[in-house]
């Protein structure tokens, strides 16, 4: 019952059961990971874990470009 209060009020996984196997009694909140950017390179994708070389940056390979309008067929009289 202590374990369901406090893992409640850190909004962390507590146990005592933790403490049994050699560890701390709530366990670390989990770092996010960083994900990799990729880019379109000279017949390739490079992907980039720290900041992106070039000024400006490159547009990342999944960033669709906005499409041209399409016209609509004209009516045809008949």
């Amino acid at each position: 019952m202590p374990d369901l209060l406090v893992s409640g009020v850190s909004g962390r996984d507590c146990s005592i059961a933790y403490l049994d196997a050699g560890e701390r009694y709530c366990r670390p909140e989990p770092q996010p990971v960083a994900q990799p950017r990729c880019t379109r390179s000279l017949g390739s994708v490079d992907c980039w874990v720290g900041p992106v070389p070039g000024n400006p940056p490159p547009q990342d390979v999944g960033d669709a470009r906005p499409a041209a309008p399409v016209e609509p067929w004209p009516a045809r009289a008949l």
